[in-house]
């Protein structure tokens, strides 16, 4: 045992929801193996915005990887090189620690600014084994696919901008690949298997490299899709720009899959942690293990992620491991709040746990008075196909604490709805609580503006 240095393994389960987080702790065996359970809120219901603040610290309305109006296609979603020496492996770096990333999505890799990892495993699969059009190339298509809905305007658009060897790759694509090439583990297997082996491999030739670094690892076993051909984001599209109602047969067929992902992401927790076990190495290493956001399915009559600020999206669950030397005096004032109900902790204050004990080998304060989350879209389902969903200049915000949630829509100074927690979003009438909820919001609001002020300077004086 190192004692007195830990070394750090975050691992997201990408879009698992809190309500399905029972699977990981008991298929896992985690409570056996001392991990503790917190409520967690995602400060976005997407990937991008989610991973910027982990790794910054920052909600979305102060490092700025948010939708844009003016944003042309995925521009928006790149870490800015001012935000680049925040990056908490960065700044782990400073303290001697190496740095691993482990991703099988596309949107945390190096290509989209999660640069300076000693080392980067791309987990990333697809469908086929092998396949004529690249990651980015297919990250490009679906962004274009959302953007322009229209295929002959799409493949126009290919053609203006003289993309001929993609059109060429996509025309390919449709050919009938031989059988040899077909995965036949996708989609259930989305990289959790390459995973384990990759950690197989660690814990047997460089030991001593697990317990001396900072892993962070996105596994996409729960991220859609679920079924083979099973045209999910083609009907959450549809649903979306076209009103389609929710077929309810599909419904109970993607829960199912669903649950079934979620058991195949415990699979590959489960052997992991035999591996570190098993290598005596679980004892040198904090371990937590989360989510970025959740995943509609079938509730308010969606499916998927993103856009909107519902439970099903922002509640998700960490569960935290930490080594016997790390003090952990905060963790009893959590507990007694987790029962209660009333304590959450964002996402982005893992950062700050993460460094905290990486610096000084205690937990720092979880229980906050209250989390935030944020969207730059707004959804007018009333609108023609291409207004329904509009970037806006000002979030909407979500805030929970004390057990309620009140969601603001900071363009037109409106709020949305009050709920309490674990009902469902069902808006409740408190004029009073309305008005508390609504003050924490305005707080919020203006300390995001001072520190954008701030930021404005230093780049500035900088110049």
């Amino acid at each position: 045992m190192n004692v007195g240095r830990s070394g750090f393994i975050l691992l997201v389960v990408d879009s698992l929801r809190a309500d399905h987080s029972d699977i990981l702790l008991n298929y896992a065996k985690m409570y056996r193996r001392n991990f503790r359970y917190h409520s967690g809120i995602a400060p976005a219901s997407n990937t991008i915005q989610s991973h910027a603040s982990l790794f910054t610290g920052l909600p979305p309305c102060i490092h700025g990887v948010h939708e844009r109006r003016d944003s042309k296609l995925l521009s928006y979603a790149y870490i800015p090189s001012n935000l680049r020496e925040r990056l908490l492996h960065l700044r782990l770096s400073t303290l001697q620690y190496k740095s691993m990333l482990m991703s099988a999505n596309p949107f945390v890799s190096p290509m989209f600014g999660y640069v300076g990892f000693n080392m980067y495993f791309d987990l990333w699969t697809s469908d086929r084994r092998r396949s004529f059009i690249s990651k980015s190339e297919k990250i490009f298509l679906e962004t274009l696919s959302s953007t322009i809905p229209s295929k002959k305007q799409r493949i126009a658009y290919l053609f203006r901008h003289a993309k001929f060897d993609l059109l060429l790759k996509m025309l390919l694509e449709k050919i009938p690949a031989p059988k040899h090439w077909s995965n036949d583990m996708w989609p259930r297997d989305k990289g959790g298997t390459k995973l384990v082996r990759i950690f197989e491999h660690l814990a047997k030739k460089a030991p001593s490299l697990i317990t001396s670094s900072f892993i962070f690892i996105n596994i996409m076993e729960v991220h859609e899709p679920y079924i083979r051909d099973d045209n999910f984001t083609k009907n959450q599209r549809e649903i979306l720009l076209h009103n389609k109602l929710l077929n309810a047969d599909m419904v109970k067929l993607w829960r199912r899959a669903y649950k079934r992902q979620v058991y195949q992401a415990a699979k590959v927790l489960h052997e992991i942690l035999d591996i570190l076990e098993d290598s005596k190495l679980i004892d040198d290493l904090t371990i937590i293990i989360t989510s970025d956001h959740g995943q509609l399915l079938g509730e308010h009559g969606f499916i998927g992620h993103g856009i909107f600020l519902f439970d099903e999206l922002l509640r998700i669950p960490i569960f935290i491991r930490l080594p016997t030397y790390v003090d952990d005096v905060n963790l009893s004032e959590v507990v007694e709040c987790n029962m209660n109900n009333i304590c959450m902790i964002s996402l982005l204050d893992l950062y700050y746990i993460v460094l905290e004990i990486a610096t000084h080998n205690r937990l720092p304060k979880l229980c906050r008075d209250a989390a935030f989350a944020e969207s730059y879209v707004v959804y007018e389902p009333r609108a023609p196909p291409h207004e329904k969903i509009r970037v806006v200049e000002k979030p909407l915000i979500a805030v929970y604490s004390n057990g309620y949630k009140l969601v603001y829509n900071s363009n037109n100074d409106n709020v949305v709805y009050l709920s309490k927690i674990n009902n469902g979003d069902k808006p409740i009438n408190d004029p009073d609580l309305e008005k508390v909820m609504l003050r924490k919001i305005k707080n919020y609001l203006r300390n995001c503006a001072f520190v954008q002020k701030l930021e404005k300077l230093r780049r500035k004086l900088r110049s």
